[in-house]
């Protein structure tokens, strides 16, 4: 009925009967602090650049942290880029054939 499998569902009833508090979501602070300090690179970069200072963590974290703090483009971004850059070609009546002169 809510959408997960029933032992799943009676297995967290049990533990939260049981007295045992629920899982996560776990402080990150060491991602919070670079995705704020590089607010203008992606996820990717972030997390080379966390493996190369010596932090031990995966890119969907880093992403995770991101989205939290709203910094992520979004999914159709790429598209609308591609669609800005046919429309500014179109532009053009006739093709640039040399560089412009100085």
């Amino acid at each position: 009925m809510i959408g997960i499998p029933r032992r799943t569902y009676t297995r967290w009833i049990a533990e939260q009967r049981a007295g045992n508090p629920p899982k996560g979501p776990w402080p990150a602070p060491v991602v919070e602090k670079y995705a704020q300090d590089w607010p203008a690179r992606g996820h990717r970069k972030i997390h080379a650049s966390m493996r190369v200072d010596g932090y031990d963590v995966s890119a969907s974290t880093v992403e995770r942290a991101m989205w939290r703090r709203n910094l992520l483009q979004p999914v159709e971004y790429q598209a609308q880029r591609r669609e800005l850059t046919s429309a500014r070609q179109a532009a053009f009546a006739d093709p640039p054939t040399r560089p412009n002169q100085v």
